[in-house]
């Protein structure tokens, strides 16, 4: 019950910071000052201009040993203004939203473990639906992504370069969300016989 404890309170904590991560950084960026240029991680602005990719690196330094550097991705600042506001602020409550959801399922299914009955239906159901939305993780990243991007292009059309966005979740957590939900449907299958079982004696 110790572990269960420790877990208990590492799911506690994980919610705290995001809701205060979340506050936070809405409180920031609501209070920059109009017209403050901030720095954009992602997405980036790939060359796909040739020409254009020759002409930067005709100004840059030229190789020195085995260094050599080459020019394809390009970051970018972009100034505070209301609908930045409006969208990053949208995108951060669902994030947030989002994982709040994978939480609030995990803390229930440690609130049946306490109680002694952690293989019901309710926590085989939860199992699988925590493997679901791991599982789409990487989609609604994209998704948001898109959207993102979508607005930003709005901003910049520059011949030649174009917005590319580099997954930070990817393949690894859609995995991740399969084995949570294969290992659901396993426990799910195993209830099923161990009932099964019960009827027979």
């Amino acid at each position: 019950m110790k572990t269960i404890k420790i877990i208990k309170s590492i799911v506690g904590l994980t919610a705290i910071l995001i809701i205060v991560g979340v506050v936070s950084a809405m409180a920031v960026f609501l209070t920059l000052p109009e017209g403050k240029h901030i720095a954009i991680g992602e997405p980036q602005l790939e060359i796909t201009s040739e020409s254009l990719i020759t002409n930067i690196e005709r100004i840059l330094p030229k190789k020195h040993g085995q260094a050599v550097i080459k020019v394809n991705k390009l970051d970018m600042s972009i100034p505070v203004h209301l609908s930045l506001r409006m969208i990053v602020i949208c995108i951060a409550l669902i994030v947030a939203i989002y994982a709040g959801l994978i939480l609030d399922i995990i803390r229930k299914i440690i609130g049946d473990i306490e109680h002694n009955s952690p293989f019901n239906i309710k926590n085989i159901s939860r199992v699988k639906r925590i493997g679901i939305l791991v599982c789409f993780a990487p989609i609604f990243e994209w998704f948001l992504h898109v959207i993102f991007s979508f607005w930003l292009s709005g901003y910049l059309a520059i011949d030649g370069v174009k917005l590319v966005f580099e997954s930070g979740l990817g393949w690894p957590v859609f995995l991740l969300g399969l084995i949570i939900t294969v290992l659901g449907i396993a426990f799910e299958q195993g209830r099923k016989l161990q009932e099964e079982n019960e009827l027979t004696i």
